[in-house]
């Protein structure tokens, strides 16, 4: 059997995307999804449940997914969804409390490039179904290079940081990463 470029790039990304399980979710003060700080689930696995409050959230880190924002914090109540991570969950309700994100397998189109790509299925949905996580970090865009930063949420400064971010103060966000190691996830 002979295997053309074209199959074997698409053999890679099939491989690619089946495993990507994993994704942060960002949950933001403000309802734009740009807001320069969050609170966030990093590396999140499929079928978890992030629990953290905000006016806007979405899914980095994975191409292909299913993103739901819940009005409780056990992601249940008023629902909002979108078919495709790295868009913007601006729920009709006031407040998210949690957001939920799944791998799906199917098939989506390329906004770009009208190309269709297959989504292999992340695994059995029932292996999936993990216990609701809190949110364990925060971030924000560091104004003199333009880059996100992002810091994991020690217990002793949660409370601040959640009521920094949470009200949109930028420099109580900065005061509490002061002594913390960046991550990347």
């Amino acid at each position: 059997m002979k295997y053309t470029n074209t199959t074997f790039f698409a053999l890679v990304a099939l491989l690619a995307t089946g495993i990507t399980n994993a994704a942060d979710v960002p949950i933001y003060a403000g309802n734009d999804c740009d807001s320069s700080s969050w609170v966030q689930c990093g590396n999140l696995s499929c079928q978890t449940c992030c629990i953290g409050q905000g006016f806007s959230a979405k899914v980095t880190g994975s191409d292909y997914g299913l993103t739901t924002a819940f009005s409780q914090s056990t992601c249940g109540g008023d629902v909002y969804t979108v078919s495709h991570t790295e868009y913007c969950l601006r729920p009709s309700f006031i407040v998210t409390r949690s957001v939920l994100w799944r791998t799906l397998p199917g098939e989506i189109i390329d906004d770009d490039t009208g190309e269709i790509i297959p989504v292999p299925p992340s695994g059995n949905p029932v292996e999936c179904v993990n216990e609701p996580r809190e949110v364990d970090s925060f971030g924000y865009i560091d104004e003199e290079t333009g880059e996100e930063v992002v810091y994991m949420i020690p217990d002793d400064r949660r409370e601040a940081i959640l009521a920094a971010v949470a009200t949109g103060d930028n420099a109580a966000v900065k005061a509490n990463a002061a002594g913390l190691s960046p991550v990347s996830y």
